[in-house]
C-alpha cells in the first residue's frame, strides 16, 4: 500500500507562522545512580563528581522553559547501555517534557538497546508510543530498523502541510573488519521508503508551496566527515566523525529530495552546521553549496562523555525555528552557563539555502 496511508500526527505552526523544534541528544540516562562524565563549570574547571541524571533533567527543564518549543526531537542514546528497566529510565528523560505538555518524537541511537539486559527496540518503541505527547511510531515493517516514520506540520491556518520531519533508525555498532568501532549504515529499504514517501507527499502539495523537509537520525552519515567539500558555517568540530565506513549514499537521496537540513547526535563534542559543495560537471570546475545542511546537536546528557583529546565541553541542545510563512529556517544552540542563543545561523531564507 501507499507509504503515506499510515496515520500521521499533525502539528500546527503558531499564529506568527513560526514552529520551533528543540533537539535533545545523547542524554545517556541510567537505572543506577551514575556519576557525571567530563563535567566542567562555567570557567572550564572540572567539577567535583555529582549524580548525572538529575542534572540532565534540570538542564532539559531549564531549556524547555526558556525556549518553549512546539516539539522536542530526541536523536538517540536516550539511555546508556545495559539498562535493566528501560521504561523507568525512559521516563526520567521524558518526564520534564511530558510535565510541560510538549509533544515529542524520538529515534534510537546505538546505546538504547545495547547490552544483555536491555529491552529491545520494538518493546521500547511500544513504551514510547503509549506515553503522553508522543508522536513516535515503529514505522513500516518492511523497512529495516525500528522507528522510521514522519510527522507533518500544518500552516497556522488551514490544513496545508508546510513541513515534514522524517525520523530514521540509524542502527548501531557493527563488526566490519574495516575499522573499530564501526557503525551500521542507513539501509537501502530505508532510503527507498524515504524517497517514496517524500515523493508521494510532494504530489499532495500544490506546486510552488513553501514546504521544507528536515531529517533526524542518530549516527552521522559519512558526508559529515572532514573533506575538502565540507564547509563548517557555524559551531565546531571537537572530534572526528564517528560514522559508518560503508557509504550507502543516503546523502544523495536527501539532496535529490531537497531536504533542507539533517540533525544528528552520536558525536557528543561535535556541534557544527556544515554544507557540502556539489561537484559541478564541466565548466570552470566551480562548485556550489547544496542542500542539505549537516548539523550536529552536541551531547545533552551528563552521563555521556563530554571531552575529546583532553578538551572539555559544556552540555548543549540545538533549537530549530521554521518560519512557515516565508520558508525560512534558523538554528542555534542552548549551552550550559550561557545566557541566550549560541552560534545562531540562518540556514534558509525565502526558500533559498544560505551560501557561505
Amino acid at each position: 500500500g501507499s507509504s503515506v496511508s499510515m496515520v500521521v500526527p499533525l502539528l500546527r505552526a503558531n499564529v506568527d507562522g513560526k514552529f520551533k523544534i528543540l533537539q535533545i541528544s545523547d542524554t545517556h540516562m541510567s537505572s543506577e545512580p551514575r556519576l557525571c562524565n567530563d563535567a566542567i563549570d562555567a570557567d572550564g574547571h572540572v567539577r567535583a563528581p555529582f549524580e548525572a541524571d538529575p542534572q540532565t533533567q534540570a538542564f532539559i527543564s531549564e531549556v524547555l522553559d526558556v525556549e518553549k518549543p512546539d516539539l522536542v526531537v530526541l536523536t538517540g542514546d536516550q539511555l546508556h547501555h545495559d539498562i535493566l528497566d528501560s521504561e523507568r529510565v525512559l521516563r526520567k528523560v521524558l518526564d520534564p517534557i511530558i510535565e510541560k505538555g510538549v509533544k515529542w518524537a524520538a529515534v534510537f541511537g546505538n546505546h538504547d538497546d545495547e547490552g544483555g539486559f536491555s529491552v529491545v527496540g520494538e518493546a521500547q518503541m511500544e513504551i514510547m508510543e503509549g506515553l503522553p505527547g508522543s508522536l513516535c511510531a515503529s514505522g513500516p515493517g518492511s523497512v529495516e530498523g525500528v522507528g522510521n516514520y514522519y510527522v507533518q506540520v500544518c500552516g497556522q491556518a488551514g490544513d496545508e502541510r508546510v513541513a515534514t520531519l522524517f525520523l530514521l533508525d540509524s542502527h548501531g555498532q557493527v563488526k566490519s573488519g574495516v575499522k573499530e568501532p564501526d557503525w551500521d549504515y542507513i539501509r537501502p529499504s530505508q532510503i527507498y521508503w524515504f524517497r517514496r514517501t517524500s515523493q508521494e507527499l510532494r504530489q499532495t502539495r500544490r506546486p510552488g508551496s513553501k514546504h521544507q523537509s528536515l531529517v533526524f537520525f542518530h549516527i552521522p552519515i559519512p558526508e559529515f566527515a572532514d573533506d575538502d567539500r565540507l564547509t563548517i558555517a557555524s559551531g565546531h568540530r571537537g572530534e572526528p566523525t564517528e560514522g559508518p565506513s560503508f557509504n550507502s549514499h543516503f546523502y544523495d537521496a536527501l539532496a535529490e529530495e531537497g531536504v533542507v537540513a539533517v540533525g544528528c547526535g552520536h558525536d557528543h563534542v561535535n556541534d557544527f552546521c556544515a554544507l557540502r559543495k556539489a561537484r559541478v560537471e564541466g565548466g570552470d570546475g566551480a562548485s556550489k553549496a547544496q542542500r542539505p545542511w549537516l548539523c550536529h546537536c552536541g551531547g545533552s546528557g551528563f552521563g555521556g562523555y563530554g571531552s575529546h583529546g583532553g578538551r572539555y565541553y559544556h552540555r548543549r541542545m540545538r533549537v530549530w525555528e521554521l518560519d512557515t510563512e516565508t520558508a525560512g529556517l534558523m538554528t542555534w544552540k542552548r549551552v550550559e552557563y550561557v545566557d541566550g542563543p549560541v552560534d545562531e545561523i540562518v540556514l534558509m531564507k525565502g526558500g533559498i539555502i544560505g551560501s557561505f
